[in-house]
């Protein structure tokens, strides 16, 4: 078209990617940092050490699966977005679902709020810590993270190093966000 520029040239292009986890014990308002979603792309250096490759993620959608451990027995899986300066306190950042049967599984769906962290980038170099939601979840659940990460190869990285057990060395590997929130087959994971 004329008088217009030509199309943004962006520096880095984000890459996409989807993971899914499986929760092995019931998770009472679980926090989850950069620092967490960040080892999910990690390269196992040693057998007890990987490096994180991510520079920046930002957080896309949220999807929690998952059924009652007994049949008309309530149970409910939720998510809390941080919203940054004024922490949890904030109008929509709270979703919850609730499940009574063993067979049919229920569905949280969420995207992060506009104001909240996890809708802007978070660097690894300095907000590892910076919690981006709060999430319950029984035993048995299903999560799915969908987020756009910068992988550390393309600016400075934070060049943290993971300590986890059980890892072979050249190995991509899925770190899982605590003991009872592991990567699904067929990502490699890691605690």
């Amino acid at each position: 078209m004329p008088g217009q520029g030509p199309p943004e040239w962006r520096a880095v292009v984000p890459l996409h990617r989807t993971v899914r986890l499986g929760v092995v014990a019931n998770q009472p308002e679980t926090d989850i940092t950069v620092a967490q979603l960040a080892r999910l792309q990690s390269f196992a250096i040693s057998t007890t050490g990987v490096q994180i490759l991510t520079y920046a993620i930002k957080i896309k959608r949220l999807d929690i699966w998952f059924c009652s451990p007994s049949a008309g027995t309530n149970i409910s899986a939720t998510v809390e977005w941080n919203a940054g300066s004024t922490g949890f306190l904030m109008d929509g950042v709270s979703v919850a679902a609730t499940s009574s049967s063993t067979t049919e599984y229920a569905h949280l769906s969420t995207r992060p709020p506009v104001d909240s962290l996890a809708s802007w980038y978070q660097a690894t170099v300095t907000g590892l810590t910076n919690i981006l939601f709060s999430m319950s979840a029984p035993a048995g659940a299903i999560v799915q993270v969908s987020y756009d990460w910068v992988p550390t190869w393309t600016e400075a990285g934070s060049g943290s190093v993971v300590t986890v057990s059980g890892a072979v060395a050249g190995t991509m590997y899925a770190v899982g966000w605590n003991t009872n929130i592991l990567a699904l087959p067929p990502l490699n994971s890691v605690v």
